[in-house]
């Protein structure tokens, strides 16, 4: 039976970031972070309090945090995040993401090469941002840093996530693919190769995040040098993976990463 998170551990910054962090009680120093996806909580998710409760059964360190403020960009929510690492004592992270959380774990790859030694990405969603404002936003509001666009969405009751256009043009200095496929970028960022072991998990069915979005990421990362990642297709999941048999692929893949790591 999972362990879930004490919701009396949550803490809470002085920006309003809610967090959590327990220190590793052993002397290896190792803490897993959940990073969660667009407008989740790590309260609410089951791979949250199983990665938590992954950490418990080995002595290892927990962290997680939400995404603040809910209609911020992913530039905001990737320097929070850099913020919260930086605020406490971790060394050797692992960490492990939910859709929009892999892309921000790419991202702090880069920031810090020497104390991530690995990414566990559950239906990762990278430059989503990009593809939703070229793709779906209406035409003349693209621009329009006044406009709030209503994207349809199955995970809110209203039936719609209400995305203010600032969210998206804000994330565009964060933008990973199109970087990585420039071999000019590729050389001049040499210093910003992610080189740490990465597994994605993606569900054949998942419409939230197309699998060819992660057969593309996969390509993209390993053009970029890193000959230490690897596809995981679960042939009947979707995007959530939060299903007991999914949680159970995903404990299989996060205990093998730290066993070979």
């Amino acid at each position: 039976m999972t362990i879930n998170i004490p919701a009396q551990l949550v803490r809470q910054t002085i920006s309003g970031i809610k967090y959590i962090f327990i220190p590793p009680n052993t002397t290896k120093k190792t803490t897993l972070c959940f990073i969660p996806g667009y407008r989740s909580e790590f309260m609410t998710s089951r791979k949250s309090h199983l990665t938590y409760d992954i950490a418990q059964r080995n002595g290892f360190g927990f962290m997680a945090w939400d995404h603040y403020p809910i209609d911020g960009s992913v530039q905001q929510w990737y320097e929070n995040s850099c913020q919260l690492i930086l605020d406490n004592p971790l060394e050797n992270i692992y960490l492990i993401c939910s859709s929009m959380g892999a892309w921000i774990s790419l991202l702090l790859a880069q920031r810090f090469p020497n104390e991530i030694r690995g990414i566990v990405g559950i239906g990762g969603g990278v430059d989503f941002t990009e593809r939703w404002l070229t793709e779906q936003v209406p035409m003349e509001h693209r621009d329009n840093r006044n406009y709030i666009w209503k994207r349809p969405s199955q995970y809110d009751p209203s039936g719609y996530y209400e995305i203010p256009i600032t969210s998206l043009l804000d994330s565009r200095s964060v933008l990973l693919l199109n970087k990585y496929k420039d071999k000019n970028n590729r050389e001049k960022n040499d210093n910003n190769k992610i080189q740490c072991p990465i597994i994605l998990l993606h569900g054949a069915n998942d419409v939230d995040v197309p699998l060819a979005h992660a057969q593309e990421l996969m390509r993209t990362l390993q053009a970029w040098g890193n000959n230490n990642v690897k596809l995981d297709i679960i042939q009947d999941g979707d995007h959530r993976l939060s299903r007991p048999e999914n949680l159970k692929q995903i404990e299989r893949r996060i205990t093998n990463m730290l066993q070979n790591n």
